[in-house]
């Protein structure tokens, strides 16, 4: 009973593995974390199979700056889940990905208009999840075909999409802005790190 008290406290705190580096057997995975980063390893599935392996953040401003590794299946789905390819290049998968982030971004600003008519003075929301590429070019990480892409809107986001056999593995990155310049060194040497079996 105690032990149990003392790990929910610990999960709850939100105590973590403090700097080294994140493995994740399952995936055969390794990567550095940026220096000072906090590491917390879990496990969430939904139904498109949707699993984070690891999530890790600046103690200072973990609701801010923070990242993550999941898993998905690589395979072009709606935003409901239904498959429209299966097996598609990265590129096609990542270039969906962007789409869709794109149409409920377009969503969000329509639904921001209406809001507007109904209560003035709202016409920003939805506006605040308007988010641009910066950049989008391709990878090898030990020795697999990846894609890097870098967004930003409130958070400057940098993702890394890895394909890997019949599965995504995508590292992301995200950060405040005002953040982003002084954290993208450590975001890209964790980067150059990942070893992959």
């Amino acid at each position: 009973m105690f032990r149990g008290i003392i790990a929910a406290i610990l999960i709850l705190t939100g105590c973590g593995e403090t700097g080294g580096k994140i493995e994740i057997s399952e995936i055969g995975l390794s990567m550095a974390l940026p220096a000072g980063w906090v590491s917390e390893g879990l496990e969430k599935q939904d139904r498109r199979e949707y699993i984070v392996k690891s999530q890790f953040y600046e103690p200072a401003k973990r609701d801010d700056n923070w990242g993550n590794v999941s898993l998905l299946p690589l395979v072009i789905a709606t935003s409901a889940g239904q498959v429209i390819k299966n097996q598609p290049t990265l590129d096609e998968y990542v270039d969906n990905i962007i789409e869709q982030n794109q149409g409920m971004e377009m969503m969000l600003k329509g639904l921001g208009r209406i809001l507007e008519k109904i209560v003035p003075g709202e016409q920003k929301f939805g506006e605040e999840f308007q988010s641009s590429v910066i950049s989008k070019h391709p990878l090898t990480i030990s020795g697999f075909e990846a894609i890097e892409v870098v967004t930003k809107a409130n958070y400057t986001i940098m993702e890394v999409y890895i394909g890997k056999d019949d599965k995504v593995i995508t590292i992301t990155f995200r950060a405040l802005p005002e953040d982003f310049p002084k954290l993208e060194p450590s975001f890209r040497r964790a980067i150059e790190s990942i070893k992959i079996k």
